[in-house]
Formats: C-alpha cells, sequence, structure tokens
C-alpha cells in the first residue's frame, strides 16, 4: 500500500474473506471493493469490467501468492514430468 501512497490504517480496510472463489463472489456482488485474484477468476473479472489496479509482478516486492505442490511419491516416480513443469514455469 504504502508503494502507492497510501497508509494502510487509514485508506484501506483489508479483510480476510477466505479462498479466492469467496474473494471472486464478494467481489461480483459488491460486498467488497477490491480483491487479490489470480488465473481464470482474474480473466473473469477482467471480463466482467473490473480493472487490474496492481500487478505484484510489477512491484519490487517478493509476495507469494501460488505455489506448485506436489507428492513425494509423484515426484519420485515422475521425476522428469516435475523437472519439465517446474522449468516451463521459469
Amino acid at each position: 500500500m504504502r508503494h502507492y501512497k497510501l497508509t494502510p490504517d487509514k485508506d484501506v480496510t483489508i479483510l480476510q474473506t477466505g479462498g479466492e472463489a469467496t474473494r471472486f463472489a464478494a467481489l461480483t456482488s459488491g460486498a467488497i471493493d477490491g480483491a487479490m485474484l489470480s488465473g481464470d477468476k482474474k480473466v473473469q473479472a477482467e471480463k466482467m469490467g473490473f480493472h487490474v489496479t496492481i500487478d505484484l509482478s510489477q512491484l519490487p516486492i517478493y509476495y507469494p501468492v501460488n505455489g506448485v505442490v506436489a507428492s513425494k511419491k509423484f515426484v519420485g516416480t515422475n521425476p522428469d514430468i516435475a523437472k519439465n513443469f517446474l522449468k516451463s514455469c521459469l
């Protein structure tokens, strides 16, 4: 927030609303004015006329909002698939 010259405790109210589907529903119903969305929900919101206000990839911060998760069994039995998938993410 400070990057955009906002005072977090004064200019915004941050609510924990649940997972992305819940945030999307709250946003589209008008219950909240903004939400962190990614993937298909972000695209869906844009198609509905919502505007991407902040693109975290453009900020000088590290904010891990997504991750890749796989079981040890899958990686152990499919090392090439796991390796190629991770390379494709870079």
